[in-house]
C-alpha cells in the first residue's frame, strides 16, 4: 500500500488543501470500529461522482453511498444515470487518493480507482473527510 494521502491544512485565501504526501492515517478513537466509522462519515456525505475520463466528474452521476466490509458502494440517485455503478474497496481508497481540498465549507477527497475514473466524495466537515480516510485505511490494512 501506498503513503500517499492526508495531513496538515494550509489556509489559502478561502480555499484550504490537505497535504496527501505527509499523511499518517491516525489510529481511530479508543473502542470505535472501522466500519461503523465509515458508515457514520457517510452520515455527512454531501454528494459523490465519478467520471469516466472526463476531466471532472459529470454531474450527472451523483449517488449516494452504502458502506460494506470491503468497501463503498454508489447507487445512482436516479434511474437513468448512465454508466458503471461504482464500488471501491477500502485498498482503492487508501492507493487511490490524489488529494482533498476544502471550500466554501465543503471537503471533497479525489481518489482515482482501478478502472482510472475520478471519484471525488464531499463531506460537510474536515472530522467526517479525515475519519472516513483513516477509517478505510485500518479496513485495508486487515481486509
Amino acid at each position: 500500500m501506498r503513503a500517499a494521502a492526508l495531513a496538515l491544512l494550509l489556509a489559502v485565501g478561502g480555499c484550504a488543501t490537505v497535504d496527501i504526501y505527509q499523511y499518517q492515517p491516525k489510529p481511530l478513537p479508543v473502542g470505535s470500529q472501522p466500519l461503523a466509522v465509515v458508515a457514520w462519515t457517510l452520515q455527512d456525505l454531501r454528494n459523490v461522482s465519478w467520471s469516466y475520463g472526463e476531466p471532472d466528474p459529470d454531474p450527472s452521476r451523483r449517488a449516494e453511498l452504502a458502506a460494506s466490509p470491503s468497501g463503498i458502494s454508489a447507487g445512482a440517485r436516479e434511474a437513468s444515470v448512465a454508466g458503471s455503478p461504482l464500488d471501491l474497496s477500502y485498498a482503492e481508497i487508501a492507493e487511490g487518493v490524489r488529494m482533498v481540498t476544502q471550500m466554501h465549507g465543503s471537503w471533497t477527497i479525489y481518489i482515482y480507482d482501478h478502472q482510472n475514473r475520478l471519484v471525488q466524495i464531499e463531506f460537510s466537515s474536515y472530522a467526517a473527510a479525515r475519519l472516513f480516510l483513516d477509517a478505510s485505511y485500518a479496513l485495508a490494512r486487515h481486509g
